[in-house]
Formats: C-alpha cells, sequence, structure tokens
C-alpha cells in the first residue's frame, strides 16, 4: 500500500516535537517548576511538565502541517512544502537553527525576515545533500515557510498550554512597539498642530484656540443629542410615556463564531477584533441585519 509523502513528513514531523522545546523555550516558556525543587518530587514534576508540553506541541505541529499544505494545490507546490516540513523535522545545526530563528522571528517581530530564513532553510539542504552527486538548487522557501509556522503560531495562540506564554510575548512585543514609535508619533502630532496652527491663520486669522475648543464641544454635544437615541414613529400619544429608545438598549453586541474547517471545531469569540487577533484571515457571513 503506497504513503502519501505528505502524510509520512507530517508524522516524522509530529515525532520530533521534543526537539523543538529547546527553540520554544528561548522564545516563550517560563520555569512553571519553582526554583530549588532539586528533589525526586521536583524532578517528577518537571518530567510531568515537560511531557505535558511535547503532547501539546506534538498536536500543535501537525495541525499546523494540515493547515499549511492546504493552501498548495500543485504537486510541486506541496512536494516543495513537504521538503519544508521534513528539514524542520530533521536534527542538524543548521535544522535547530532554523526552529530557533523561525519561532523568535514570528513572535517577537512585526515584520518577519523571510528571506533570512529561507536562507537558512538552503544551508540546511545544502548540508544534507552533500553526498548526493548533484548540489542542492537554492529555492525561495519564504512562501512555504510562513504559511507553516503561521499556522503553527496560531496554534500555540489557541492552545491551553502554551497560549498565555504567547500573548505574554505578543504584550511585550506590542508594548516595545509602541515605545520605539512613540518620538515618531508625538513628531506627528507636532507637525500636524503646526500645519492647523498655520492652516487657521492662512485661513481665518481671527480664529482662536479657545473658539476652536468650544466648536468642539458644541460639535460633540449635536452628535450625543442626535444619535444616542433611535426615533421611533408615535403611535401611542407621548404623554403616555412613550420615548425614544437609547440605542444601548436596543443594539446588542454581535455573536461571533469560527468555523474551522480544518480542525472541525467551533470557538466563540467576545468581538471582532479578538478574533482578527488569533485569525487575520477571515470570510464574515451572517444574515441580513446582523451588522456585517
Amino acid at each position: 500500500m503506497a504513503v502519501d509523502p505528505i502524510s509520512l513528513a507530517i508524522v516524522f514531523l509530529v515525532k520530533s516535537a521534543s526537539s523543538w522545546l529547546p527553540a520554544l523555550g528561548e522564545t516563550l516558556l517560563n520555569s512553571d517548576v519553582e526554583a530549588g525543587q532539586k528533589s525526586l518530587f521536583g524532578w517528577f514534576l518537571r518530567w510531568q511538565k515537560r511531557r505535558e508540553q511535547v503532547l501539546h506541541l506534538q498536536r500543535a505541529l501537525g495541525k499546523a502541517a494540515v493547515r499549511g499544505v492546504s493552501s498548495f494545490r500543485t504537486p510541486p507546490e506541496r512536494d516543495q512544502f513537504r521538503d519544508i516540513l521534513s528539514v524542520l523535522a530533521q536534527p542538524g545545526f543548521h535544522n535547530e537553527e532554523l526552529r530557533r530563528e523561525a519561532l523568535r522571528l514570528f513572535t517577537l517581530s512585526d515584520a518577519p525576515d523571510l528571506q533570512a530564513l529561507s536562507d537558512i532553510y538552503n544551508r540546511a539542504r545544502r548540508v544534507q545533500t552533500l553526498a548526493q552527486p548533484q548540489p542542492s538548487v537554492i529555492v525561495d522557501a519564504t512562501l512555504y515557510l510562513s504559511a507553516f509556522f503561521s499556522a503553527l503560531f496560531n496554534e500555540l495562540y489557541n492552545d491551553e498550554v502554551f497560549g498565555d506564554q504567547v500573548r505574554q510575548v505578543l504584550d511585550a512585543r506590542a508594548a516595545k512597539t509602541t515605545q520605539e514609535r512613540l518620538p515618531q508619533i508625538a513628531e506627528g502630532i507636532q507637525d500636524l498642530a503646526a500645519g492647523m496652527r498655520q492652516l487657521l491663520q492662512t485661513m481665518a486669522p481671527d480664529y482662536t484656540a479657545q473658539q476652536f475648543e468650544q466648536d468642539v464641544t458644541t460639535y460633540l454635544s449635536y452628535v450625543e443629542r442626535t444619535y444616542d437615541s433611535l426615533k421611533l414613529p408615535r403611535v401611542i400619544p407621548e404623554e403616555l410615556g412613550d420615548q425614544d429608545a437609547e440605542l444601548e438598549a436596543i443594539f446588542v453586541p454581535q455573536h461571533i463564531l469560527l468555523l474551522d474547517a480544518v480542525q472541525s471545531r467551533k470557538q466563540e469569540y467576545d468581538s471582532v477584533a479578538s478574533l482578527l487577533q488569533s485569525s487575520p484571515y477571515v470570510v464574515l457571513l451572517g444574515g441580513p441585519g446582523t451588522g456585517k
């Protein structure tokens, strides 16, 4: 009976989960065992925690491989993706470097350097094919690496073991990015304010900052009065208690449910924003009047 090469590559990838833990540990994991627990019980706790991590990582790797390969339809593309999985599953210096650098870039960088990952992949392939008569051909692996590691990162984000740690890393990355961009934001605000002052001085030299603030306050009050409630046609005379309905009492929050055909599961989200954080590419479906 013939074995699907893709399925075989996924099997070897899942079996290599324990070799991913060192690379993952440099990016995500913190010790969950109190320092100084060198007794037999402490060793057992560490062994139990590692076993749990390996099992969850195996599941994440398998699902990420299935989701990644579904992006490619032609046999050459699927063969190249299979080769990516084979390289990631094998031991070796460059293989470990590829796993470690990919995990680091996809968690700590807003724009991962996929070309650098592709170069590492080609180095790993070159080492593996040294004994072959034909040298390995340099390929652009950016699309395949992005498909796999994006899917893997999504699986780790939603995993009950790794999810909290992934979110902590994302929060730290967002805080760092915001801190780095604050000078640019402040400079942009200053330029905008200077432009507004210059425009006002040119168009309305007598228009003061106090008048501007007063006009903004008046406008906001108008918007609140106009759109705070829903104007309903009067059926009962107003003096009998019929009043306009407040919008907050009529419109309810959207109920969002993610239907994942690959994983055959459903997951609820509080808002569209939280859905897009874990699944940035979705098709929003709903009947008329659901607020799409």
